[in-house]
């Protein structure tokens, strides 16, 4: 979930005010008594207030001085990137959510689907995990917060709920093993059977041994602390060549490193000046190609209209009309009808008048039908040669149009000028491809890969360094000065402890020896007791441990991922000293290892600054453990104040680190937290100036 505005309407000291946040790293920050802690309790508001109820957070939530409940709205975008809209309207007791084009107007409907985005099932969870103030930073909430949440650390742990009656089981035995060791690790008021004894044995064992030894051992302390002393010197100078040492080789790793990084940048830019260049080359090598064809003088509708030519051309007939068949029926009627004249001519001549006249006029009529079609094969005769002539003309045009096409063409076939056009045209859809690839290029700005080259050759210079060259180590000898260097430092460590101890014994006054042999009884019927308990505990804890161990065969690692990812965070913000950490996945009580002691205390052993770390640490990991990898924004009000400046700027740079993947508002009255943000929110003063929003 990232948060983008808060809108709040009558809300306690705001009548009306609008909030933005952005991804990342939030500062909210303003003087006391500005509105830091009412902003954050807006926001819960948001998240968890119902309208439709009359609780107590409703009423305290009413513009001071008014009475009219107030209105809030908040945008955010889930998991999924949907701007989500939810508007909650204690006055008119109306809820309303907006998600993409959904719309919600339900309070248990709206509630899930908040909750399902931040990932904690209920506020108490989510003021536990993700809204941290320094006031209540140690407080894990309330018994039923915590039970549920061991609940959860437990269902995590087992995968089912049948794993309860065996944590039972082992709760009674490590009550039973805690009050018989009770201020075994951690100082009770109040010690167990067990501790006590061994407190009176070890007290008269110290008796006993410092009345029988201390004068025979001071010589020797003396002689190991000065042989200890000419050691610890010798370790420090050692220790600061190391340092020295590695420091020089981790300069010129970062060397190597970003001169591996600047030659592979060196290589893009230059690879992609030389693709360049090549296409440019290309184009004017297809521009070349472009003004070499014929067809490219010559303008696309004359080509458009010598294609259509040629396809009327190919179409048009010849041009030629065939001669018509000779056709002598016509003649043949005529001398048809001249015979039948002649010879109905002889019947009249001979007597046959009538025979004679009807001769007559079918002759005539034979002789009227020749002469009939004769004129018709002559008409025939003349459309077809009209029409023959006007065939010519037309191809006689078509054919000068065509020559006068190509012309520009050098006179070129007409089938060769369209073959020119069709390269010409595939070769400028090359040509146009190739300048949009150039065009999207861009142009070859030269100084981010001068700078690169700059760059380059301050890092070469760094390298052929001559006070730092003859330092650099192989990676087997460098790796073996590191194991030196922290072995050195341990021992170190270790000196520097036994020498404070010893020069500490040699301040104190020597006594007396008395009652060696009352410490001798005494010590002995301790140890006796001492038996017998530790007997009990064996029984108990190998009783404790089989079931444990039936338990753990079926667990899943849960809390060893939550006690890691807690002791991993703590160590960073301790700077290493504190890294183990112990986490009881029922009630969620705590211990911590302490290396000075090695041994587990718990937490209130700590500073005030430590105390606040382990616990942010806790709630932190807690968040992500509990919330399956949501991520919900985490609300932090002032929880860095007993932090010493050394582990604040740890906490500030794992924050910032840790903003990257989530959101965070950081809530403070100290400006200089600004510097860390990316996003800034300045609440207006009491005195009544208005707050502003930066960005940095």
């Amino acid at each position: 979930m990232v948060l983008k505005q808060l809108e709040l309407f009558r809300y306690k000291q705001f009548k009306h005010a609008c909030f933005t946040f952005q991804p990342g790293f939030n500062v909210i920050w303003g003087p006391n008594e500005s509105g830091k802690t009412t902003l954050r309790e807006a926001l819960l508001l948001a998240f968890f207030g119902n309208p439709t109820t009359t609780s107590d957070s409703v009423r305290s939530a009413t513009t001071w001085g008014q009475t009219e409940p107030c209105e809030v709205r908040l945008e955010y975008l889930d998991d999924a990137g949907v701007l989500c809209q939810l508007r909650k309207d204690f006055a008119g007791n109306k809820i309303f959510l907006l998600r993409g084009e959904e719309q919600f107007r339900t309070y248990k409907t709206i509630q899930s689907q908040v909750l399902e985005t931040l990932g904690l099932p209920s506020e108490d969870l989510f003021r536990l995990c993700a809204s941290l103030d320094v006031r209540s930073l140690a407080n894990l909430g309330s018994r039923e917060s915590r039970k549920q949440t061991g609940q959860m650390l437990a269902g995590l742990m087992t995968g089912a709920s049948s794993g309860q009656d065996a944590l039972t089981a082992i709760k009674r035995l490590e009550d039973a093993l805690r009050l018989l060791g009770k201020g075994e690790r951690a100082p009770a008021k109040d010690p167990g059977p067990l501790k006590a004894a061994r407190e009176q044995l070890l007290r008269w064992q110290a008796r006993q041994a410092e009345m029988a030894g201390k004068q025979r051992d001071r010589q020797d302390r003396e002689t190991r602390w000065a042989s200890a002393t000419l050691e610890l010197n010798a370790l420090r100078e050692r220790t600061d060549n190391l340092n020295r040492l590695l420091a020089a080789n981790e300069k010129l790793s970062q060397a190597d490193r970003r001169r591996q990084e600047l030659i592979l940048r060196d290589a893009e830019y230059e690879k992609a000046d030389q693709r360049r260049r090549q296409w440019q080359e290309e184009l004017e090598r297809l521009d070349r190609k472009i003004e070499a064809e014929s067809a490219a003088r010559c303008p696309a509708a004359g080509i458009e209209e010598l294609k259509n030519l040629l396809a009327r051309k190919a179409a048009a007939p010849s041009g030629v009309e065939p001669a018509l068949p000779a056709d002598r029926s016509a003649w043949i009627l005529l001398a048809s009808g001249a015979i039948l004249a002649l010879a109905g001519s002889w019947l009249i001549w001979q007597g046959g008048a009538w025979a004679g006249w009807l001769l007559v006029l079918a002759g005539l009529g034979t002789t009227a039908a020749g002469w009939a079609k004769k004129r018709n094969q002559h008409a025939q005769t003349r459309r077809r040669q009209t029409q023959t002539e006007e065939a010519q003309t037309e191809r006689a045009a078509q054919e000068s149009r065509i020559k006068a096409l190509c012309e520009p063409a050098g006179a070129l076939p007409p089938e060769a000028l369209l073959q020119s056009w069709e390269r010409l045209l595939a070769l400028r859809a090359e040509r146009e491809a190739l300048a949009r690839s150039l065009a999207a290029m861009g142009r070859t700005d030269p100084e981010p890969w001068q700078a690169v080259r700059r760059e380059l050759r301050l890092v070469e210079d760094v390298l052929a360094d001559p006070e730092l060259n003859p330092l650099r180590l192989a990676p087997a000898e460098l790796a073996a000065r590191q194991r030196e260097r922290e072995a050195a430092v341990e021992r170190l460590k270790t000196l520097e402890t036994e020498t404070e101890r010893w020069r500490v014994l040699q301040e104190q006054d020597a006594r007396l020896e008395e009652g060696l042999a009352e410490a001798e009884e005494q010590a002995e019927e301790i140890r006796r007791r001492i038996a017998y308990l530790e007997r009990r505990e064996r029984v108990l804890k190998t009783t404790l441990e089989l079931l444990d161990q039936a338990r753990r065969d079926t667990l899943h690692p849960a809390r060893q991922v939550l006690e890691k990812q807690a002791g991993e965070l703590w160590s960073q913000l301790s700077e290493g000293r504190y890294k183990n950490i112990a986490i009881d996945d029922e009630d969620l009580s705590s211990k911590i290892f302490i290396p000075e002691t090695s041994k587990w205390e718990g937490p209130e052993v700590l500073s005030q600054g430590a105390f606040d770390q382990f616990f942010l640490s806790l709630r932190l990991a807690l968040t992500d453990a509990l919330s399956g990898g949501r991520k919900p924004p985490l609300f932090l009000d002032e929880p860095l104040s007993a932090f010493d400046p050394e582990r604040e700027r740890a906490a500030l740079d794992y924050l910032r680190s840790l903003s990257a993947s989530r959101q965070i508002l950081f809530f403070s009255c100290r400006p200089e937290y600004a510097e860390a943000a990316e996003h800034v929110v300045q609440l207006p003063s009491p005195d009544g100036k208005k707050g502003k929003e930066t960005r940095q």
